[in-house]
C-alpha cells in the first residue's frame, strides 16, 4: 500500500522545506526582502514532461501551485500569496537529485487543473477514440503503415519482431503476467523452438522483463496469451515512468501486473489507486485491439460469410461458427473473439459461447440468435446467477414475475414461460428450464433484455460489468425498477389478465362460500359455459367418475386434480384453489410434485404436452392413473 495518495501529498510529506526555502530564496532575490513563509501548502500539481508522449525515460518534471504566508514583523505584512514552481528529478534516484525552481507569481486558481491523468503521467485515452489511438499506438510498434494490411499477431512476433524479453514463471493463478520493472528473484523459462519446451533461463528478471503464468499459458494453453501479451506492452510504452512515480510514492511493488481481474474503479479510492485501475483499463482496452484491429476483423467477418453462406446451418449456430473462424484467424480463444466482436458492434454474439455454472458443474448450453442490431452497446439478453439472485432481492415486481412464473430463468437468460419457448428440464440439481428450439432461433420474441453498466465508471463505456438493470434511468436516480417493458410481449399480456381474472373470481367464490370440491368444479364448469360429457369424454376418466365429483361430492385423486385443471385450463391461481378443496398439497421439496407445480403454471398446453413432459423425465402418466 502506498504511503501517500499522490505526488502532491508526496512533496508535501517530503520535500516541503525544500521548497519553502526555495520561495524565500526567489522573494528574496527578487524585492530584496527577508520574510518568514508560513503554511506553505501545495495547492495544485501537474506532471508536464511526456503527458500524452509514450517515452522509456525517467525524468519528471512537474509544476506546482503553491501558496504560502508571508509574515514581516516589522513592516506589519501578513499575506498569502501563490507562486508557479517547477520540480524536476530523476525517478530512478526517486528524486535524490530533485531540484526547485520558482517561475512566477501567479494569482490564485491561475495554474490550468490538475487530473488524474497529468498527475500521474497517464496517457489521456478516452473511450470514446480508443479505436483510434490504437492506430496511432500500432505504429510505434510498426513500420507498416496500413494496417488493413497486417497479418494477425502471434507468439512469434512478439518474440522476435517486436524484440520483447518474454519468459514464463511460476506466478499466482490470479496473476495472467506481470512487466518486471525492477530486478527480482524467480525462475524464469524461455521457450526452445529446438526442443519446442521451456527451459530454465535465469534465477532473475531483469528491468523490462514480460513474465507470463506458465500453468495458463504453456500448460493449460489458455487463450487470451496473446491479450496479455499486448497488455504488457501497453504497459511498457505508455506506463513505466506511472510505475515509478507509485514507487515513489510508497508501493513497494516492483511489477506491473495484468490480473485475472481488473481493479474496480471506486471514488472512494485515492489518487494513486483511480490510476491504477485507469492504466489497467488502459492497458486492458488497447490490448484487445493490438491483436484484432476493427479493419483486420471487419475484412475477416466479410471472407467467412461469404463461405457461410453456402451452409444452411440454424442461424443461431452460424453465427457460433464465425466466432470459431474469427477465433482460429486470430489464434485467440472463442471467448476472447467474442468479446471483441462485441466491443465491435457485433451484437449477434451476445447469443454465442454461453457458459454458466450450477452446483459446480459447468454448463455450455446451445446458443441463441435474435434479429441483428436488436442490442445496443450497453444491452443484453444473458444474465447469470450472481445477477439474476441480485435483482430478485432488489426489485419487487421482477421477483413476482418469477414467484409467478410467467417468465423461468434458464441459467443464463429470462424467458416468458410458454410451451412455444421453454422446455423444463429435470436433472440430479432438480427442475429447470431450457429455451425450446423455436425460442433459440427468436430470442427477441421471448427473452428479457437488460441494460449493464460498470458499477464504477472510469469514462463512459469501461470495464463493463453486468449490472442488468432494467430501466437504467431510474435505477441511476435510486427509484424503483419498472418493467414497462414487459407489457410488449403478448403472452405475458395474456398471463397477467388470466391472474387479474383468477383474483376477481376466488372473491366471487368466497361471497357465494364455495368451500368444496363439488361446488367449485360445478362453479367452473358453469363459468366456463362448458357441458360435463365434453369434459369427460376429453379426459379420460368416465362418465360414472365424473359425476360423483360433480353430484355426491366425491374427493378426486392428485392425478384426477390435475387433468381437471388441464381441462379446465385454470391459470395457476385458480388449479391451486380447486386442488386445495379436494384437499389435496403439493409437497414442492419432492421432484414429482415441482413439476406437477409447473404443469400447473401452463395449463394452457394440452394434456398430451404434459405427458410428454412426464414421461420424458421419468414420471408415470397422468392418464394411465386416473380412475
Amino acid at each position: 500500500m502506498a504511503r501517500y495518495g499522490n505526488l502532491k501529498d508526496y512533496f508535501q510529506g517530503e520535500h516541503l522545506e525544500l521548497i519553502r526555502s526555495t520561495i524565500a530564496k526567489y522573494y528574496l532575490s527578487k524585492y530584496n526582502q527577508v520574510v518568514d513563509i508560513k503554511n506553505v501548502r501545495i495547492q495544485k500539481l501537474r506532471c508536464v514532461y511526456g503527458e500524452n508522449l509514450p517515452d522509456s525515460e525517467s525524468n519528471l518534471e512537474a509544476e506546482a501551485d503553491v501558496s504560502v504566508q508571508f509574515v514581516n514583523k516589522s513592516e506589519n505584512i501578513n499575506s498569502e500569496l501563490h507562486f508557479l514552481v517547477m520540480i524536476s528529478g530523476d525517478l530512478r534516484l526517486k528524486l535524490s537529485d530533485i531540484k526547485v525552481n520558482v517561475i512566477k507569481e501567479i494569482f490564485a486558481n491561475e495554474m490550468p487543473e490538475e487530473t488524474i491523468y497529468n498527475q500521474f503521467l497517464l496517457p489521456t485515452i478516452n473511450a470514446d477514440d480508443i479505436e483510434r489511438l490504437f492506430k496511432e499506438f500500432y505504429h510505434l510498434i510498426s513500420d507498416d503503415k496500413d494496417i488493413k494490411s497486417v497479418q494477425p499477431l502471434t507468439f512469434i512476433t512478439f518474440l522476435k519482431d517486436l524484440q520483447l524479453p518474454i519468459y514464463f514463471a511460476d506466478l499466482d493463478d490470479t496473476c495472467l503476467g506481470r512487466l518486471n520493472l525492477a530486478e527480482s528473484d524467480i525462475d524464469i523459462y524461455l521457450f526452445d523452438e529446438i526442443k519446442n519446451d521451456l527451459v530454465l533461463y535465469s534465477k532473475k528478471a531483469i528491468y523490462g522483463t514480460v513474465i507470463l503464468n506458465r500453468k495458463k499459458y504453456y500448460e493449460e494453453k489458455d487463450g487470451e496469451l496473446l491479450i496479455t501479451l499486448s497488455h504488457e506492452l501497453v504497459h511498457w510504452v505508455f506506463h513505466q515512468k506511472f510505475f515509478r512515480i507509485l514507487v515513489l510514492l510508497g508501493n513497494d511493488d516492483e511489477s506491473l501486473n495484468c490480473k485475472a481481474q481488473l481493479p474496480i474503479f471506486d471514488n472512494n479510492l485515492n489518487d494513486s489507486q483511480k490510476a491504477l485501475c485507469i492504466a489497467e483499463w488502459q492497458a486492458n482496452e488497447l490490448s484487445w485491439r493490438i491483436v484484432m484491429p476493427e479493419v483486420g476483423v471487419k475484412y475477416w467477418i466479410e471472407k467467412i460469410n461469404e463461405i457461410n453462406s453456402i451452409k444452411n446451418s440454424p442461424t443461431c449456430f452460424s453465427h457460433e461458427l464465425i466466432v470459431v473462424d474469427i477465433a482460429f484467424v486470430y489464434k485467440v480463444s472463442p471467448y476472447v473473439a467474442k468479446k471483441r466482436l462485441r466491443q465491435l458492434g457485433y451484437d449477434y454474439v451476445d447469443g454465442t459461447f454461453l457458459e454458466y455454472e450450477e452446483n459446480g458443474i459447468k454448463i455450455n448450453p446451445a446458443p441463441f440468435y435474435f434479429t441483428p442490431d436488436t442490442l445496443k452497446e450497453n444491452e443484453t439478453f444473458v444474465i447469470y446467477r450472481n445477477n439474476y439472485e441480485r435483482l430478485l432481492r432488489e426489485n419487487e415486481d421482477f421477483a413476482e414475475l418469477i414467484a409467478n412464473r410467467y417468465f423461468v430463468y434458464t441459467g443464463y437468460v429470462i424467458c416468458i414461460n410458454s410451451t412455444k419457448y421453454i422446455s423444463p428440464v429435470y436433472t440430479d440439481r432438480g427442475l429447470s428450464f431450457e429455451l425450446t428450439d423455436y425460442a433459440r432461433e427468436h430470442a427477441d420474441e421471448c427473452c428479457l433484455k437488460f441494460i449493464y453498466c460498470p458499477k464504477h465508471s472510469i469514462t463512459t463505456n469501461n470495464v463493463f460489468d453486468y449490472l442488468c438493470k432494467l430501466d437504467d434511468e431510474k435505477y441511476s436516480k435510486g427509484e424503483k425498477l419498472t418493467l414497462e417493458a414487459i407489457n410488449d410481449y403478448e403472452s405475458y399480456n395474456r398471463m397477467k389478465k388470466d391472474e387479474k381474472e383468477a383474483k376477481r373470481i376466488l372473491v366471487e367464490m368466497e361471497q357465494k362460500g364455495i368451500i368444496s370440491f363439488k361446488d367449485a368444479l360445478r362453479f367452473h364448469i358453469k363459468r366456463l359455459g362448458l357441458h360435463r360429457k365434453d369434459i369427460w369424454d376429453q379426459i379420460y376418466l368416465g362418465e360414472s367418475t365424473f359425476k360423483s365429483y360433480c353430484d355426491r361430492g366425491s374427493e378426486p385423486s392428485l392425478e384426477n386434480a390435475l387433468i381437471i385443471c388441464n381441462k379446465l385450463s385454470l391459470p395457476y391461481l385458480l388449479s391451486i384453489n380447486l386442488l386445495e378443496r379436494a384437499h389435496i398439497t403439493l409437497n414442492t421439496a419432492e421432484k414429482r410434485d415441482q413439476m406437477y407445480d409447473y404443469l400447473l403454471t401452463i395449463t394452457n398446453a394440452t394434456l398430451d404436452e404434459w405427458e410428454l413432459f412426464l414421461t420424458k423425465y421419468g414420471f408415470p402418466s397422468l392418464v394411465t392413473q386416473s380412475n
